[in-house]
């Protein structure tokens, strides 16, 4: 909302320049600033010029949103969908190109994008953008989660959880997303939050040399909770987290609740969420304590703990 507020501001400079020519004055409609204006909504009718000022504002994003994978390190764009369907029921799809090849504005803004990057081929050629901060993926997880909630509706749109909850947060860091099967050569510090399975593609052994040389590696939460078959382990909650994180789990609360609080050691106050592990020190070093979780407050939420060259937080 702000950014497209901000686009009228850099396009009209004053918000009575934008009331004239948007002729606001008619009905007595005028904007008083910017900050008045709203996005239009799908199920009201709209002002025109505001309609179509948001289809412009669109087709910037469309090329800023193009640009900045490309600035980040990717090495190129996917587009979904490139033409549009010829028929079925997904017409209204949009597309780069329409059902009989002609660009549509999308297009049009896509075709800008590729003659400015071709300006930049030279640039482009000779950098590269490489990140020292993984955060890991697993398709098989989110399969498994799917069938197995080990938290109450968990098996609901699991990747959008992991969207919103984890990813959205590093959306504007340069941090690569990876698949458990990519290597982990060149990274500082690895983040795996919701991975079923350690052992997923062979990640296990490339985690713990990672650890070993030098890493770091942050767990959690719902990591290691089951064995390839998708059953539980026997001798304890996980595979060998607890070894690795030099601490034992002395009580779970397999609950999803947003208001739940803990503290971090510094005094730092933060809210946690999806799944709740406290643990009893054995090696460790407590980084965080819960506060407001029933049952838990004052146990380790977090813990820190030195393996080889590297650590292990979870």
């Amino acid at each position: 909302m702000q950014d497209f507020r901000e686009y009228l501001k850099n396009k009209y400079g004053t918000i009575e320049n934008l009331n004239e020519k948007w002729v606001m004055h008619r009905w007595s409609s005028d904007y008083d600033s910017f900050d008045q204006i709203l996005p239009p909504s799908a199920d009201t009718w709209e002002h025109p010029s505001r309609q179509t000022e948001w289809l412009f504002f669109q087709n910037e994003l469309i090329y800023l949103n193009s640009l900045a994978p490309i600035a980040k390190g990717a090495d190129m764009n996917l587009y979904w969908l490139y033409l549009s369907h010829k028929a079925g029921h997904e017409l209204g799809h949009g597309a780069i190109l329409s059902s009989c090849g002609r660009p549509n504005s999308a297009g049009r803004t896509t075709k800008k994008l590729a003659q400015d990057l071709e300006k930049a081929k030279s640039f482009l050629e000779n950098s590269k953008v490489k990140s020292k901060v993984a955060l890991t993926y697993s398709s098989v997880s989110v399969v498994d989660f799917g069938y197995f909630p080990t938290i109450s509706n968990l098996d609901r749109n699991v990747e959008e959880r992991l969207i919103e909850n984890f990813y959205d947060a590093f959306r504007h860091q340069n941090i690569d997303v990876i698949e458990t099967e990519k290597s982990l050569y060149g990274y500082d510090v690895v983040i795996s939050p919701m991975l079923a399975n350690l052992d997923d593609e062979g990640f296990k052994d490339k985690i713990l040399e990672f650890v070993n040389n030098g890493g770091t590696w942050i767990v959690g939460p719902l990591f290691d909770v089951m064995t390839e078959y998708a059953a539980k382990y026997e001798h304890a909650p996980y595979s060998i987290l607890e070894e690795l994180c030099g601490a034992y789990t002395t009580y779970q609360l397999p609950v999803e609740e947003k208001e739940y609080t803990a503290r971090h050691s510094d005094g730092t106050k933060f809210n946690i969420f999806l799944g709740y592990d406290a643990y009893e020190l054995r090696g460790a070093e407590s980084v965080a304590t819960y506060e407001n979780v029933p049952d838990l407050k004052g146990l380790c939420a977090i813990a820190k703990n030195k393996v080889g060259k590297g650590q292990v937080n979870s």
